[in-house]
C-alpha cells in the first residue's frame, strides 16, 4: 500500500522502515548547534506576543523577542497524540493513521525514526521531561527521560476554587501546595538540570520539555489565578451556514454556557498558561546564566489550539483556526531575531527545519519543508498551504489555509463545506462555500486540498 504525498510516490517501507542506510554521515558533534524543544499542550495564541496585552506571559514573549513568531502556523491534527506523532515523526496523520489518543505509532512500527532518535543518531544527547509523546516515548528515543508528566504530587492537596461550579464541574481548582511539586515544574527543574551538565560537559544535547498546562484540568497556585481578577467576554456575531457537524468536538456538540461560567474558565485558563509561562522562564534563566543563547537552537511550540467559547465550543478537535492554529516561535544561530512570519507553514516543518539548522542532512521521508529560508528572511515567497484533518468515526474533515482562506470539506463535500474569508471574517462565523461570488476559490482551494 502506498501513499500519494504531493507529487512524491513514498511506500509504507520508506515511510516505516527507515534506516541510516543513504543518510549523511554525522558531522562533528560538537560543531553542531544543541536544540531545546519546548512543546505545551493544548496552547492556542490567547499569548502577549501573539497580539493579547491582557495575557501575562512575559518569558514566551522574551522569547519570541529573540527569534521569528510565526503567526499562521498549524497543527495537522487538533488533538494530542495524532498532532504529536505527526511532527515528531515528520508524517502526516492521513500517512502514519493515527487518527485518536489510543494508537500508538512506534508500537505499529517500531522502525520508525522519531526526531529524537534521529538527534540520537547524530550524536546527540537526547533527554526528555514531562509530555512529550502523548504517553510513554518510544524505548531507545532518549537517553535519559523523567516520566514525572503525570497528576501533581500534590493532588491530594488540591482544593477546589470558591467560584467552582457551572457545567462542566470541577475544570479547575487551585493547587493548595507548593509549586515546586507540580508536574510542570518538576519536569522545569529536570531540563535545568540536564543544561547545567552537559553545558559543563560541553556535549551537543536535544533536550524536549513538555508542558502540560493549559491542558485541563486548570489546576495551579492561587497566585496565578489572582492575574486575572476580572476577564471579559466579547459578544459573539451570529453564526451563518456553518454544517453542524463543524460544531462538534470530542465532548460532542456545542452547548450555551452561561456567562459568569464563561468568565471564570477564560480565567483559569489564563492562570494555567501563566504557571506554564513561569516554567518556560526556568529554562530561559538557565539559558542566560549559562550563556547558551549563540550555541542554541530553542523551539516553543503547541499540539494544538483550544476554544474558549467561540462559536460555542470548549475544547479542540474541530477544523476551525481557534483549535488549528497553534504559536511556534524558533530562536538561536542564524535565525533572525525579533521578527514575525506571516507565511502559512505547518508543525510538519519543525522537524526538517531543525536538522537542517543543525547542518544534519534529513530523512528523506520527510513531508514537510524547512522554515530555514524563513527564519533568515521571514518575508520570503512560500507558496505552501498548511493543511490540517479530523476523523470522527465516519466523518472524515480536511482543511487547507492560506493566508487569506481557511477551506474545510466533511468526507469530500458530502457532509459540508466551508469557507472563511480572513480579510474580513477571521473569527470563521461566515461560511461563504455556497457563494457563487466564490466558486473560482473554492475551485483552487479544493485542489490545493488534494495537492
Amino acid at each position: 500500500m502506498s501513499f500519494r504525498v504531493r507529487d512524491m510516490q513514498i511506500t509504507r517501507r520508506d515511510l516505516f522502515g527507515v534506516t541510516a542506510a543513504g543518510l549523511a554521515a554525522p558531522a562533528r558533534a560538537a560543531q553542531r548547534p544543541n536544540v531545546l524543544f519546548i512543546i505545551v499542550d493544548d496552547l492556542n495564541t490567547d499569548v502577549g506576543c501573539y497580539g493579547l496585552p491582557e495575557a501575562k506571559t512575559p518569558n514566551i514573549d522574551r522569547l519570541a523577542s529573540r527569534g521569528v513568531r510565526f503567526d499562521y502556523a498549524y497543527c495537522q491534527y487538533p488533538l494530542c497524540n495524532p498532532s504529536r506523532t505527526s511532527f515528531l515523526s515528520g508524517l502526516r496523520p492521513e500517512t502514519t493513521r493515527v487518527f485518536d489518543n489510543k494508537v500508538v505509532l512506534h508500537e505499529k512500527y517500531p522502525r520508525v525514526e522519531f526526531m529524537p532518535d534521529f538527534f540520537r543518531r547524530h550524536g546527540y544527547f537526547v533527554a526528555g521531561a514531562g509530555k512529550i509523546f502523548h504517553g510513554e516515548p518510544k524505548t531507545g528515543s532518549f537517553d535519559a527521560f523523567d516520566r514525572t508528566h503525570s497528576e501533581e504530587k500534590g493532588k491530594t492537596a488540591v482544593k477546589r476554587t470558591p467560584w467552582e461550579g457551572g457545567r462542566p464541574p470541577n475544570w479547575w481548582a487551585v493547587l493548595d501546595g507548593p509549586e515546586e511539586l507540580s508536574a510542570d515544574a518538576i519536569a522545569a527543574r529536570k531540563i535545568v538540570a540536564w543544561i547545567e551538565q552537559l553545558a559543563r560537559e560541553g556535549k551537543p544535547f536535544f533536550l524536549a520539555a513538555g508542558f502540560q498546562r493549559p491542558h485541563r484540568l486548570w489546576i495551579v497556585p492561587k497566585k496565578y489565578f489572582d492575574l486575572y481578577p476580572r476577564v471579559s467576554v466579547r459578544d459573539e456575531p451570529p453564526m451563518r451556514l456553518i454544517p453542524p457537524v463543524a460544531l462538534m468536538t470530542e465532548l460532542g456538540p456545542s452547548r450555551p454556557a452561561e456567562p459568569k461560567w464563561q468568565e471564570r474558565a477564560i480565567a483559569a485558563y489564563r492562570a494555567a498558561t501563566s504557571y506554564m509561562d513561569a516554567q518556560t522562564g526556568k529554562i530561559l534563566a538557565a539559558m542566560d546564566r549559562l550563556k547558551l543563547w549563540e550555541s542554541t537552537i530553542v523551539v516553543l511550540i503547541s499540539d494544538n489550539g483550544f476554544h474558549l467559547g467561540d462559536h460555542g465550543l470548549w475544547s479542540k478537535h474541530t477544523l476551525f483556526e481557534r483549535a488549528t492554529r497553534v504559536p511556534m516561535i524558533v530562536s538561536g544561530p542564524g535565525v533572525n531575531a525579533g521578527k514575525t512570519c506571516r507565511r502559512t507553514t505547518e508543525l510538519l516543518d519543525i522537524f526538517p527545519s531543525l536538522a537542517e539548522l543543525a547542518g544534519l542532512r534529513a530523512p528523506a521521508a520527510l513531508q514537510g519543508k524547512s522554515l530555514v529560508p524563513l527564519l533568515r528572511q521571514p518575508g520570503t515567497v512560500w507558496d505552501r498551504p498548511a493543511r490540517s484533518v479530523v476523523e470522527r468515526e465516519d466523518i472524515f474533515g480536511r482543511a487547507v489555509r492560506t493566508e487569506r482562506w481557511r477551506y474545510v470539506e466533511w468526507n469530500d463535500g458530502k457532509q459540508g463545506s466551508e469557507l472563511y474569508d480572513h480579510d474580513r471574517d477571521p473569527g470563521e462565523y461566515v461560511n461563504l462555500a455556497a457563494d457563487p461570488a466564490q466558486a473560482n476559490t473554492v475551485k483552487n482551494l479544493r485542489a490545493l486540498l488534494r495537492g
